[in-house]
């Protein structure tokens, strides 16, 4: 069980205390918990030593623990990242209106699912905003409350969702062919085929125009996409001018507002860039920005 041993040793020290203290609150999982110490205090996978502190265990017996000792990690990190995380709130929420809608508890039912349409929408979780129309027309299907101009309401939003659900897996199309000729110009071969290919792919999407775009979501993948061009053209400023507007984003949408990496990471490319031109007095500005956001 070696991935067990790998996920234990990449636990955070918040997540080893979940862990512990749920394997330690259920009498049950006493076994589990002696496992679990014991692959934390190891340097190095070693299952003989392991069956060697465990000797009343035999061997077949304590392999299939490790694997339901693996399951529970992965069970209660779950439980541990649930709170913070969108999607799982929002599949939860979800969850709940169905719940709500089969006891016939239809006001309480639309209810959550207001909350449930306004927060997938802001944050552009386009499933659970699809799902969250068709409760809307369901429960006023219900109620009794159908009317033409309902309906049609319905599909008109139905409709741009999907759009803009359409419109992100396309351009992550775009960016994944866009990584795949970066990595193959820079780490592999530098054929100039490759090079004017993803040049073909940047410049395509520019005369688009980022306007044309509707979800954050899709802007964000977009300007990785210009980033690359500009770098595989060396075009430092042209990347600076990309960059700056990415972080932007970053910082003024409800969608990336806890993308904390991703604005490290942007942050990280525009510094870079003005130490290079010793533009000391734009690099304090950042920084006073970044203490006061």
């Amino acid at each position: 069980m070696k991935s067990l041993f790998k996920l234990v040793k990449s636990l955070h020290p918040s997540e080893k205390r979940y862990v512990n203290l749920r394997l330690q609150s259920n009498k049950s999982n006493s076994l589990l918990h002696s496992y679990f110490e014991t692959l934390q205090n190891q340097r190095d996978y070693d299952f003989e030593a392991i069956s060697e502190k465990h000797k009343k265990t035999s061997p077949k017996v304590l392999k299939n623990s490790l694997r339901n000792l693996y399951s529970n990690v992965l069970k209660y990190l779950r439980s541990y990242n649930a709170h913070s995380d969108d999607e799982a709130v929002l599949a939860d929420m979800l969850r709940d209106v169905r719940i709500l809608q089969d006891k016939s508890m239809l006001t309480e039912a639309g209810k959550l699912n207001r909350r449930l349409l306004n927060q997938s929408s802001s944050l552009e979780y386009f499933f659970y905003e699809k799902e969250a129309l068709r409760n809307k027309w369901n429960l006023s299907h219900l109620k009794g409350e159908l009317s033409p101009e309902f309906t049609d309401e319905i599909e008109v939003l139905l409709s741009e969702v999907i759009e803009k659900d359409l419109e992100v897996s396309e351009i992550n199309r775009n960016y994944r062919r866009a990584v795949t000729l970066y990595y193959q110009y820079f780490f592999y071969e530098r054929k100039e085929k490759t090079k004017d290919d993803l040049i073909e792919l940047t410049q395509a999407l520019k005369d688009k125009g980022m306007d044309s775009l509707k979800s954050s979501k899709a802007r964000m993948s977009n300007y990785e996409i210009l980033a690359m061009g500009s770098i595989i053209q060396g075009d430092l400023s042209g990347h600076h001018s990309v960059r700056k507007d990415q972080l932007k984003l970053l910082l003024t949408s409800e969608v990336f507002e806890k993308d904390y990496l991703s604005q490290l990471l942007v942050l990280s490319n525009l510094f870079t860039y003005l130490k290079s031109l010793k533009s000391i007095e734009v690099l304090k500005d950042y920084m006073e920005y970044m203490k006061s956001y």
